[in-house]
This record gives C-alpha cells, structure tokens and sequence, in this order.
C-alpha cells in the first residue's frame, strides 16, 4: 500500500473532521462555563438583580412554569443588622403571583430566598382577588 496515497485519501478528511468537532467541543464548553459563571456570580453580588431572583426562583418553580414578569418592591432592613431583605413580586407564565424576598447569607456569600410566598394565582376564584 502506498503511503502517500493512505494519507491523501483518508488522513486528510479525518482530520478536517477532527478538526471542526473539537472547535464545535471547544465553543459549547465555554459557552456552558460562561453561563454558569454568569449565574454564580448573580447570586453573589452586593445587590440582587433580575438574574439573580432569576437563579433562585426557577429552581421552586415546576419544570414547564417560566417567569413572566418581576417587580421590585421594596428593600427592608435586616433586624440583625446585616444586609437589606430585598423583596419582589413574581409573575409566572400560569398567572400565579409570588412575594419573594432574598437575604444575603454571609457564610456562603450568596443571596438565598428567604420568603417565597404564592400570593394567588389561576386557581383562586377572581371574586376572592376582587375583594384584595
């Protein structure tokens, strides 16, 4: 067998192939790290952001719920002196309404949820909202 010919017919496609897969890997891999990074670092910072209530309540919420729409409400000092209880109003794609309040927890430096209340949703008859 001809070596010459070996590498002019198989080597070369293989290795264009190999080639592209790896950039494929390479773009997927920093693509997947970038929005981890993204989110770890929401849920770090000084102040919570949308991204942040984001991070935290999706994890509560059922598999097909989304979040429609966020609200900030108000920010409430902290009795223990740390920092503010930031609280926001949730609105999911099934029409349920949610009190969510984030407190920053010093251990892991990270904002955790410290309230998640549903406030009333689909399921509450709309004579009960009314009267709200």
């Amino acid at each position: 067998m001809d070596i010459e010919h070996f590498k002019h017919r198989h080597f070369k496609p293989s290795l264009i192939v190999s080639v592209i897969l790896s950039i494929l890997v390479v773009i997927l891999a920093s693509a997947l790290g970038r929005s981890t990074l993204n989110l770890k670092g929401a849920v770090s910072l000084n102040e919570p952001k949308e991204i942040t209530v984001i991070a935290l309540v999706e994890l509560k919420l059922k598999e097909d719920v989304h979040i429609s729409d966020i609200r900030f409400l108000r920010k409430e000092d902290a009795p223990d002196g740390q920092k503010a209880v930031y609280a926001y109003h949730v609105q999911t794609n099934d029409e349920n309404d949610y009190l969510v309040k984030l407190k920053f927890d010093p251990s892991p430096r990270t904002w955790t949820l410290s309230e998640f209340v549903k406030l009333y949703g689909s399921d509450t008859p709309s004579s009960a909202r009314e009267e709200d």
